[in-house]
């Protein structure tokens, strides 16, 4: 019965006294359990309910057994946490534990210096107790002679503690976890290069897939379950208390609610089993009562399994929302009792949102476009770029009957546009709340889809007129910073003397792109028409997802390329016909730019779909990243530049490339940095796109949320890639997915800066980290030229890299004969390779030359 096999060992031996410590009060901060996972099956069962996940420092001679535990190697991702501003758990009870209840903590936060002087103590203290307790002690407590002095043991560990959780209540969530870390010190802990070194390999070796998750949401259709108020109350209060729930409005958290479904267990069925994929549902109990538990090694080499807590009405598990599917649980929960429970599926959760915000940004769009300022049409005076970053700035408010929503005689530096309901402006401030016409004296009604509140911003005067709602009204609005931010000051737009550095930028691309040197443009033509039959094959380069990459020689002209051979019976199998297609799109949209993957032609037989791209002999970026661990800030800043390059290029058409990391550059001959890898790449012509997608370090907030991305995510990307390469890791990196999107969701605010950073290197990243997109550098009125001009980049010659004429960062280690390159055979060509199996996929490649023409290409 239940999710193991294994043996029971509950939280105190039968032979313990029961009382001897209260249950834990739903006012303590609950975390994570790993102590117990780590620890033997008899030590566990005194103690694994009272520490958390403050596993007790061990002696010397016990360090080689725990060094290497789960409990260490939680903590250390603790202390990494603690280090770039605080614990991930926030007040209201979203902790790192996936089965966390929802408890509540204390927001008391004790000046800095006394509560480090405190933590030092009560760390002094505590490991003197520790240690003392367990010096030569036996993990099998067999040195315990008797009942009576067992429990006397057990009672001096409940009570010391009962009083360090009291501590733990008393300091605010982001200290505790610096004190956790404090606590664990002491002879067990690594110094800090063994520490750093063991982190750093992690990190280095670990999981760097890029995430794709697509939901139809435009074709989802809404099912409700009918709930009582109290149901419903229950839920929203729970969510409301989760960090991915912040950033949400209450009408959307209520949409949320709505789509929570009912569901049963039965006594003793197992819901998550420990190592088994979770982060698809969030659920809330409400009746019922549920044991997390988990397995644990004993000293006869069987599992034992540990309670660590038990769930009831108001509790919930699992993670709601986000890219998180496919984490491997670390405990294990079944049914105590019968149980009601909530559920939210992640794919619910994602195609809501993201049809909320679809819709609300497509109604923001027709709004704006036939909005009217100072008696002009938005239209006249903005393009549709423009009008797009005042969507995604603008935002909603509500005001009551009689609400006054600017009062003359004051400054104001916010306007408003009226979506819904009447508003009488008033003349000179004379506005009373009395019914008395002597004192109110009417100016004019605003219509709707009409601004109002300007004539201060464009006069820079206080306000002439006193605004009131005569209806109840709803507006958007925006203030006058972000308007700058992003147009430019509001007497320019209405002049007629701004337009977005968009469209400046694919001007001068569209006249580069004409303007190229006719032997580019000859090799070009020349190279597109080259087929298999022209190609000499040599070794295989590597490998990808579909199939393998092949060095390859033109039989003409002698050029040497690379062929990426794609088998097209496994991309049919994993559904991925529209990435691989959109990719080649991509690339034959941008032409040939030195920054990006040149493609050459495409060819297709029955077996295989062939891609002719560039060689790029350097290796990838990641391969230096991971043998120098840090780049000096002149290295990254060359490799920058190049991405800004390739960024300029694609966002002249409205490319978000949605994918940079190190892997993706990768080092021509010379060690100039080209972009590759366009599989995630997508041209937004107009509007949004909602795709869940990315890298999980580089994950902008607004992919995350679901609510509507542009190529801004690729600057946010950039600060990321910055601190990468001069860093040993991203900012928000943390082993747990879960925690690492909280991190990205609380902000650059809470992200620590090594001291090795430069302060224009740190501001850079700042203004690019900004989780409001349309505020992003590079997303604002400068455009990418912003970043470009940055003090960061001071001096930089930004023509000389465009013509190749500065020295690389990096030289890379190349033979000098480049058919010498590769693995295996020379001359194994995969064309007649009769072990992959064929295809009835055959895409029409013609439809790429004539999706090119409509473009202007």
């Amino acid at each position: 019965m239940g999710c193991s096999s294994s043996k029971p060992t509950s939280v105190a031996e039968d032979d313990a006294p029961t009382a001897a410590v209260p249950a834990p009060s739903s006012a303590l901060p609950v975390v994570e359990d790993t102590a117990a996972a780590a620890l033997p099956s008899s030590t566990n069962s005194t103690i694994p309910s009272s520490f958390g996940n403050k596993k007790p420092p061990v002696s010397k001679e016990r360090k080689v057994s725990f060094e290497n535990s789960p409990a260490v190697n939680n903590r250390r991702g603790a202390q990494d946490t603690a280090a770039q501003g605080g614990s991930d758990t926030k007040q209201g009870g979203d902790n790192d534990d996936p089965f966390a209840s929802h408890v509540h903590s204390s927001k008391h936060q004790q000046p800095k210096s006394s509560t480090n002087k405190n933590n030092q103590s009560i760390m002094e203290d505590s490991w003197a107790f520790l240690h003392r307790i367990t010096k030569d002690k036996l993990l099998d407590a067999s040195d315990v002679k008797s009942v009576e002095s067992g429990k006397l043991e057990i009672t001096s560990i409940r009570r010391y503690a009962q009083q360090l959780l009291v501590h733990l209540q008393e300091v605010e969530l982001g200290q505790s976890a610096a004190l956790g870390s404090s606590v664990l010190g002491g002879v067990t802990e690594p110094d800090e290069e063994e520490k750093e070194e063991v982190e750093g390999k992690a990190y280095r070796d670990g999981d760097r897939r890029a995430l794709y998750d697509k939901q139809d949401f435009l074709s989802f259709k809404k099912e409700k379950s009918w709930k009582s108020e109290e149901t419903q109350k229950l839920i929203r209060d729970i969510i409301q208390k989760k960090t991915l729930f912040e950033h949400y409005s209450e009408d959307e958290i209520l949409e949320i609610v709505d789509v929570f479904k009912p569901v049963t267990f039965k006594k003793g069925e197992c819901i998550i089993r420990q190592g088994d994929s979770y982060g698809d549902n969030f659920y809330v109990v409400e009746t019922g009562q549920l044991n997390v538990h988990t397995n644990v090694a004993g000293n006869d080499g069987e599992d034992n399994q540990v309670l660590l807590r038990t769930c009831s009405k108001g509790d919930h598990f699992g993670e709601p929302g986000g890219l998180v599917g496919g984490q491997r649980s670390k405990r294990s929960i079944s049914a105590l009792t019968d149980c009601k429970c909530w559920s939210l599926a992640r794919e619910t959760f994602s195609c809501v949102i993201s049809q909320l915000r679809h819709n609300q940004h497509e109604e923001k769009m027709k709004f704006f476009r036939a909005c009217e300022i100072q008696g002009r049409s938005f239209n006249h005076i903005f393009d549709g770029i423009q009008i797009e970053g005042l969507a995604i700035a603008a935002k909603t408010d509500v005001f009551d009957e009689g609400s006054v929503i600017i009062r003359g005689g004051e400054p104001s530096d916010v306007f408003y546009f009226l979506r819904s309901g009447e508003v009488n402006a008033y003349e000179k401030g004379l506005y009373s709340s009395y019914d008395d016409d002597s004192l109110n004296k009417l100016a004019f009604a605003v219509k709707e889809k009409r601004a109002f509140g300007t004539t201060s911003i464009l006069k820079r005067s206080n306000s002439p007129y006193t605004y009131v709602a005569k209806t109840p009204v709803r507006v958007y609005y925006i203030t006058k910073d972000s308007f700058e931010l992003m147009l430019g000051s509001l007497r320019d737009a209405l002049d007629g003397n701004t337009v977005s550095q968009r469209s400046v930028a694919r001007s001068k691309s569209s006249k580069s792109y004409r303007d190229r040197d006719v032997a580019t443009m000859i090799a070009d033509r020349v190279h597109s028409h080259l087929e298999l039959k022209d190609l000499k094959f040599y070794k295989m380069l590597g490998k990808g997802a579909f199939g393998k990459v092949f060095l390859v020689q033109s039989t003409q002209d002698k050029a040497l390329f690379a062929l990426k051979c794609q088998v097209k019976n496994a991309i049919v199998k994993h559904r991925n016909q529209e990435k691989v297609l959109n990719e080649c799109r991509i690339l034959k949209t941008v032409g040939h730019d030195p920054n990006i993957l040149g493609l050459h032609n495409v060819m297709q037989d029955k077996r295989h779909l062939y891609f002719l791209i560039d060689l790029l002999p350097g290796n990838e970026l990641w391969f230096y990243k991971k043998k120098f661990k840090r780049f000096p800030e002149s290295m990254a800043r060359f490799y920058a530049a190049s991405v800004l390059l390739a960024f300029e290029r694609l966002h002249t058409d409205l490319i978000a490339y949605r994918d940079l990391k190190p892997e993706n550059i990768v080092l021509d001959g010379e060690g100039y940095g080209v972009l590759v890898d366009f599989g995630l790449a997508k041209q937004i012509e107009e509007g949004q796109t909602f795709t869940g997608c990315g890298t999980p370090d580089y994950m902008a907030p607004e992919v995350i949320l679901r609510i509507g991305h542009d190529w801004a995510v690729d600057y946010w990307t950039l600060g990321i890639f910055l601190y990468e390469l001069v860093h040993d890791r991203a900012p928000f990196y943390d082993t747990d997915r879960i925690r690492r999107q909280k991190k990205i969701l609380r902000g650059v605010d809470y992200v620590t800066f090594p001291t090795g950073f430069s302060e224009p290197l740190q501001d850079l990243i700042r203004h690019l980290l900004v989780g409001d997109q349309s505020k992003r550098l590079g997303r604002t009125q400068s455009g990418i030229q912003g970043i470009k001009s940055h003090r960061f980049f001071a001096g930089f010659d930004w023509e000389g890299l465009e013509a190749r004429r500065i020295a690389p960062a990096i030289k890379p280690a190349i033979p000098q004969d480049l058919k010498t390159i590769g693995k295996g055979a020379v001359g194994a060509s995969p064309v007649n390779d009769i072990s992959v199996p064929t295809s009835n996929w055959n895409p029409n490649l013609k439809t790429f030359e004539g999706w090119l023409k409509d473009n202007n290409l």
